[in-house]
């Protein structure tokens, strides 16, 4: 799900995990993705301590 375009925080919501946990469990499967990923978290992290 991820690589069509649905960010880590939607796809851990789905699965009922946080973000890290996520990326713990599934991390093969987004294998070059990693840079792009960290920023999403980065960003997403960045987000929610601003609301």
């Amino acid at each position: 799900m991820a690589q069509q375009g649905h960010t880590p925080a939607q796809v851990a919501e789905w699965a009922g995990n946080s973000v890290p946990v996520l990326l713990a469990i599934y991390a093969r499967c987004i294998a070059g993705q990693r840079d792009n990923y960290l920023k999403q978290i980065r960003d997403v992290r960045y987000v929610s301590k601003a609301k």
